[in-house]
């Protein structure tokens, strides 16, 4: 489970748009508008087993403000070329995202993507929240 509640996801995923995000001091992740155009950050997890895997499934607890015309996306893939994926449009308050494999799949690593973006156009507020990944996985028979 990732909480942000420190600097770790740093040193584990892979992140763009790194300059947009803000870890706040609650242990949120929170991305920031920006003056002169939309607001992106995304950030991948590569997960890898030993031993076969059959499923897994990721959680996302997230917020997607109207104010700030924002969307979350939380996607998973066994490939990292196609990606099942589940978006929050315009939500206040926070929410589950919730995404799986394709039941029958066998794998041994799996990405998990999250994507943050908004059209704020001011980088002084922050739009978009998440404060939390959860991953969930089962070993194939």
């Amino acid at each position: 489970m990732e909480e942000f509640d420190n600097g770790d996801f740093i040193d584990v995923a892979e992140i763009r748009g790194f300059l947009n995000l803000l870890l706040t001091a609650d242990g949120t992740l929170a991305l920031r508008g920006r003056r002169t155009q939309d607001s992106q950050a995304i950030l991948i997890y590569h997960f890898w087993s030993q031993q076969p895997l059959s499923e897994a499934t990721v959680m996302a607890r997230c917020a997607a403000p109207n104010f700030a015309r924002a969307e979350n996306e939380l996607a998973v893939s066994v490939d990292r070329r196609q990606w099942l994926l589940v978006s929050q449009v315009q939500r206040d308050g926070a929410s589950q995202l919730r995404v799986a494999t394709p039941g029958g799949a066998r794998f041994q690593e799996f990405w998990v993507r999250l994507t943050m973006r908004n059209h704020m156009n001011d980088r002084e507020k922050i739009a978009n929240v998440c404060d939390r990944i959860t991953v969930q996985y089962k070993f194939a028979q």
